[in-house]
């Protein structure tokens, strides 16, 4: 099971709405990018580097205002 490092939430309820971004890590990093919540759409990235999972949570969020990290 996948260490949950940090996790950010744009603020918004509702399936239309809501939009979350997770960054994991186990023996690689993984980015996760949910829209519409649980029952929404999940992307997901694996990257051999923090900064290189870092960098793409950066481009995610840079979409978007209202961002917060939970």
């Amino acid at each position: 099971m996948p260490d949950l490092v940090q996790r950010w939430w744009n603020g918004r309820w509702g399936r239309l709405a809501r939009r979350d971004v997770r960054l994991t890590h186990q023996q690689r990093w993984t980015v996760e990018a949910l829209d519409g919540g649980a029952e929404g759409k999940v992307k997901t990235w694996t990257f051999d580097s923090e900064d290189q999972a870092r960098e793409l949570v950066n481009r995610l969020l840079a979409h978007g205002d209202g961002w917060r990290e939970l």
